[in-house]
């Protein structure tokens, strides 16, 4: 079972570690480094689970991309949203 908890303190993390070096673009690189390395620590049976369940179903590959893709499109267009206007404009 995955550990919501343990998923949103490393999405958190994630956040600021790239907040902080969005200069500095190889930092993300180190980030995503990091952060892979302690969700395979604290989820050690995740890459059987998620082979198993890529056996188990024909596309969830392609379920997979496609949910990736559409969620970085989300994430682009708030990013040019916000850019364009300011952030206080998508609060208010």
């Amino acid at each position: 079972m995955v550990n919501m908890k343990v998923i949103s303190r490393m999405a958190v993390a994630y956040w600021h570690l790239t907040r902080v070096n969005s200069k500095r673009p190889f930092h993300n690189r180190i980030a995503i480094a990091v952060l892979l390395a302690a969700a395979l620590v604290m989820e050690p049976d995740v890459v059987d689970v998620t082979i198993s369940l890529a056996l188990k179903h024909r596309f969830m590959w392609l379920v997979l991309v496609i949910s990736s893709t559409m969620a970085y499109a989300a994430n682009w267009t708030n990013f040019l949203a916000t850019k364009n206007t300011s952030a206080l404009t998508l609060q208010i």
